[in-house]
């Protein structure tokens, strides 16, 4: 259940922080606010008083939440924003208020601590934009045409595709098949494109900012030079992302042709083979 909590790490603990239906268990003192945006921008606080606290936090572009419960005072504290700034307020608010509620007369500097919050976020954000910036190649060498490109895109599962297609000339994807889910597809060098925009349109899309992989969309071709699959880090990683298989109707014609690109390539092209050979594919 920890895969599900956002937890670092570090506050993992059975007896005194521990994680389940969406809601955090921790024994004070300690620390609070694990499941939001902070921990990952500023030293946390030690929350000084002694008592049990239960806590969720909501983290989605547009919206912020924190909420904590303490059984033993029959009492708690919900604060809620209509806004994703550029630290988590609501967590910071709700920490100055229960320090205020329980009497601890801490000496944590919450202005600080949220200071260093933003300036922190504010140099992630750089860096995504600079890491993207670095990737672009001073000649379009290794793209091919447009159309190739052009297709759907599935993953393993079927839980999820990636459309790509031409519209004005330019390449472009769009997630779920989605009309508000279009993203220009830009490209960097080789095989590899960004649907990185800007800060602000990201934004309008709803959508979180991530290190650079999570805009890196990589296609892969067979010793015929078709395009076969993407690759796409949508989790942030460095290590390599998921493969999308591009059309499984195709894949009978085509599958001789295929040069395996890896062992994890191939087991997805594999399942997607045994889709089509067991009736699953799109008509």
């Amino acid at each position: 259940m920890a895969g599900h909590s956002f937890m670092r790490p570090e506050h993992y603990s059975l007896l005194e922080r521990s994680y389940g239906l969406g809601w955090i268990r921790t024994q004070l003192p300690g620390e609070v606010g694990a499941m939001g945006l902070n921990p990952w921008l500023a030293r946390m606080p030690v929350a000084h008083h002694s008592r049990l606290a239960i806590y969720h936090q909501g983290n989605l572009p547009g919206a912020t939440s924190a909420v904590y419960l303490f059984p033993e005072t029959r009492s708690g504290v919900v604060v809620l924003a209509n806004a994703y700034g550029l630290s988590d307020a609501p967590d910071w608010i709700s920490q100055l208020i229960m320090d205020t509620l329980f009497e601890t007369n801490s000496t944590t500097d919450y202005v600080k601590l949220t200071e260093d919050a933003v300036r922190e976020f504010q140099r992630s954000r750089s860096e995504t934009v600079r890491d993207i910036d670095s990737m672009r190649g001073t000649s379009p060498s290794g793209m091919q045409a447009l159309a190739t490109y052009v297709g759907r895109f599935e993953n393993a599962g079927g839980s999820f595709v990636v459309d790509v297609f031409v519209e004005s000339g330019a390449l472009k994807l769009a997630f779920q098949g989605l009309g508000e889910e279009v993203f220009p597809l830009e490209h960097l060098h080789g095989e590899v494109f960004t649907w990185f925009t800007s800060i602000r349109d990201l934004a309008q899309h709803g959508r979180q900012i991530f290190p650079a992989p999570h805009y890196l969309i990589r296609f892969h071709r067979n010793s015929m030079g078709k395009v076969v699959s993407l690759e796409w880090a949508h989790n942030g990683t460095t290590s390599g992302g998921e493969f999308f298989v591009k059309d499984y109707a195709a894949w009978p014609a085509s599958w001789l042709g295929l040069s395996v690109l890896s062992t994890s390539v191939a087991g997805y092209f594999a399942v997607s083979r045994l889709r089509i050979m067991l009736g699953w594919s799109k008509n």
